[in-house]
């Protein structure tokens, strides 16, 4: 009975402080959203406080970054060098109209030197003298140079014309004479006209004659090409006599 009496008012009690407890309770909660809806609309209504600019090294431990603009770099202007001066040299001035060009072929103003006499082998031959190779045999010169016998004009000039080695053909060594062990010499006058070409020609001398060697420079004589002849800066046609010299080696 005891035990029972005990429990009985442990339940009683416990219930009343649940009560009084509940009504507390639901009466702060109450008063607590209050206060706090009181403070929030304090607090909103309150004016912010104004920031201080700070700068470095007034005391506090802020660091304050300043960007400042780039200074401008010097323009360093390279002056271009002077183009190098052109040579003064003297230019060929082409003829368009060969009716407009000045007639140059003038009287001569000093005798030639006869070439048809007989030729001295011993004498000096021109370097424009060119030995052959070969054999070829008998041919009219007459009929190849296709031209009647010609006395050709001295013109002055200022250059010579010049027989380009590299393009012209040599004249084959006659197989007579090549078997015989006979060498000869031919001269030949050639009309060079201002392209460079030869329009006109005939053999002057030949040592010895009969053997083939004024046949041999015949076939190739017509093919050869020159620099022109220079006369006041123009090109000129002009008269030169080439020397061939056929040596057995």
């Amino acid at each position: 009975m005891e035990t029972g009496s005990k429990l009985e008012k442990l339940v009683i009690g416990a219930r009343e402080i649940k009560g009084l407890i509940g009504r507390n309770l639901l009466q702060g909660l109450v008063v607590s959203a209050f206060l706090h809806s009181a403070l929030l609309a304090i607090v909103g209504l309150w004016p912010a406080p104004e920031k201080e600019d700070r700068l470095a090294g007034s005391g506090s431990d802020t660091l304050v970054i300043v960007s400042r603009p780039r200074p401008d770099l010097p323009v360093i202007e390279r002056s271009r060098p002077a183009p190098p001066a052109k040579p003064d040299v003297d230019v060929w001035e082409p003829v368009e109209n060969e009716s407009d060009a000045p007639d140059t072929l003038l009287e001569p103003e000093e005798d030639l030197p006869s070439l048809s006499g007989p030729y001295d082998p011993d004498a000096p031959i021109d370097s424009s003298a060119v030995p052959g190779s070969g054999g070829s045999g008998g041919i009219d010169t007459a009929t190849l140079a296709g031209f009647d016998p010609v006395t050709p004009t001295y013109i002055p000039r200022d250059i010579e014309p010049m027989a380009l080695a590299d393009l012209n053909p040599q004249p084959e060594y006659p197989r007579l004479a090549q078997q015989a062990g006979v060498s000869g010499t031919v001269r030949v006058w050639v009309r060079v006209n201002k392209q460079g070409n030869v329009d006109n020609w005939q053999v002057i001398d030949v040592n010895p004659a009969g053997l083939g060697f004024e046949d041999a420079v015949a076939r190739v004589i017509p093919k050869w090409k020159f620099t022109p002849a220079v006369a006041g800066n123009r090109p000129v046609t002009v008269w030169v006599a080439i020397p061939f010299k056929f040596s057995v080696k």
